[in-house]
């Protein structure tokens, strides 16, 4: 914070987390003084309490990390990987999780020397604390909307009966583990407001648990869809049940180094076992791509884009009033990036990336 703001100043004050200076000087231009104040802080205050840290800190000594024989060969080249078995997931392999702990020992152990942490920490946490909401979603006359009261893990969704009426809790995923690492993920209530579809993030995981909530009791169904990974959620009009996109089931234990390939769009109905979910749209002549979907407004058209991945995509639609819900392509190539921005029955209305850099429709 500077006191003056003329081209020369005699007084100069300003405060850097918490530290308040000041320095008389006469006749000095602005730029000059205020490097020569922040030049002067970091020399004295930091630089200091760097040598004195560095000087407390005794030699760090890092525990031994086994090494696997494990080779492998990729693309005419021999590859090993000794450290293979660190890849296993954390959770459920003790070994792993004994090194990961013996590792954050020696973190803590030198990080606890470290002057000036409780500084940033404090600031930052004032930073952080202030009441957010997410945009609201109308659906059958309520608004469902996303909630932090500040320094809450894991953001938590209300829901209003109606627009001038008080929300009230829906789903709070901070009471679901001691640690406040498992989250709400993508979540999307149904046309008549009267379900929430809504996926379980454990742990920082890509794999998703899809769960069914009833809004007026607030009771979970039986319904439970698990392997969702990179998914939305999508109902149909008449709420009968939703879309998602899943990978295949994984072998017990293999869960974290599962192969991302084969996606795939299922529909599940509700009061149904996953086992009878209905296979919507894979391409299995291309397992790498990736599928995300979309209903149109008017319930009729399930959109799929498929992309590898990058700034481009195949483009698919699924007529649902159809016998038989056949995917139709409308893009069949990765030149461009193409997305539905809406339909008049039939009439689909298009923006894409193609003849230009900037999107057009």
């Amino acid at each position: 914070m500077f006191k003056t703001a003329k081209s020369r100043q005699e007084i100069l004050e300003f405060n850097l987390f918490g530290f308040r200076l000041s320095f008389q000087k006469i006749k000095i231009p602005m730029r000059r003084a205020t490097l020569f104040a922040i030049a002067l802080l970091f020399t004295t205050h930091f630089a200091s309490a760097c040598t004195e840290s560095t000087a407390l800190s005794p030699t760090i000594t890092y525990p031994e990390t086994k090494r696997v024989d494990v080779v492998e060969q990729h693309f005419g080249q021999t590859i090993a990987d000794p450290y293979r078995w660190l890849e296993n997931d954390v959770r459920n392999d003790k070994e792993v999780a004994a090194w990961v702990e013996s590792q954050n020992k020696v973190t803590n152990a030198h990080l606890n020397t470290l002057l000036g942490r409780d500084i940033f920490k404090n600031r930052l946490k004032q930073l952080y604390n202030y009441e957010r909401f997410s945009i609201p979603v109308k659906k059958g006359g309520r608004y469902f909307y996303l909630h932090n009261s500040g320094l809450q893990n894991q953001q938590v969704l209300y829901v209003r009966d109606s627009v001038d009426s008080a929300g009230r809790v829906l789903i709070d995923p901070n009471s679901w583990a001691e640690d406040g690492a498992t989250a709400l993920a993508e979540w999307s209530a149904s046309d008549d407001g009267k379900r929430v579809a809504y996926a379980v993030q454990d742990g920082g995981t890509d794999w998703r648990t899809i769960r069914v909530l009833e809004v007026n009791t607030g009771k979970v169904l039986d319904d439970q869809v698990k392997w969702a990974r990179f998914t939305s959620i999508a109902w149909t009009k008449d709420g009968s049940g939703f879309f998602y996109a899943r990978y295949p089931e994984p072998k017990q234990g293999t869960e974290s180094q599962a192969s991302v390939a084969n996606h795939a769009v299922y529909f599940h109905a509700i009061g149904t076992p996953q086992a009878q979910d209905r296979l919507v749209y894979t391409n299995p002549d291309q397992p790498n791509m990736l599928h995300t979907l979309s209903i149109t407004e008017d319930g009729r058209y399930v959109v799929i884009a498929s992309t590898p991945i990058s700034a481009t995509n195949t483009l698919t639609v699924v007529d649902l009033q159809s016998a038989d819900w056949k995917p139709r392509k409308l893009v069949d190539n990765l030149d461009n990036q193409w997305g539905v921005v809406g339909n008049v029955g039939t009439k689909f209305f298009l923006m894409t990336s193609r003849t230009r850099r900037a999107s057009r429709s």
